[in-house]
């Protein structure tokens, strides 16, 4: 894979649009698991995370994880693991970015549509 081939078209703002070409980025529309480490305090700082990060485009769902709960759990189509952190940084403070894999097909929540809690009989 070349990293060169990028098509570039100029919008009518004349601003330059990089447009990536197919064979390039075909990898970024699987869904991805990100978990970003973050230094956070208090309740409210835990829900302020949790809102920027659901806020960036392609993410569906984000869960706090750990034993401090100091680490958002992010999955996503399509996900920019930059963006995600930026963002963090700029609002909640320190975060860095522990890791990023694909979702495996065992770890999708799958319902079986069972509505909750059952009990035994």
């Amino acid at each position: 894979m070349k990293v060169s081939n990028i098509l570039v078209t100029k919008t009518k703002h004349s601003n330059f649009k990089r447009l990536p070409n197919s064979n390039l980025n075909w990898f970024c529309f699987l869904q991805q698991k990100m978990v970003v480490k973050i230094s956070m305090n208090g309740h409210k700082c835990r829900s302020k995370a949790l809102k920027i990060a659901v806020g960036i485009q392609g993410v569906e769902s984000a869960a706090l994880q750990g034993q401090d709960k100091d680490q958002i759990v992010v999955t996503g189509d399509g996900v920019d693991a930059v963006v995600l952190t930026t963002s963090l940084r700029k609002g909640v403070g320190h975060a860095e970015l522990v890791s990023v894999s694909p979702v495996k097909e065992g770890d999708k929540k799958e319902d079986g549509g069972s509505g909750g809690d059952q009990k035994k009989k």
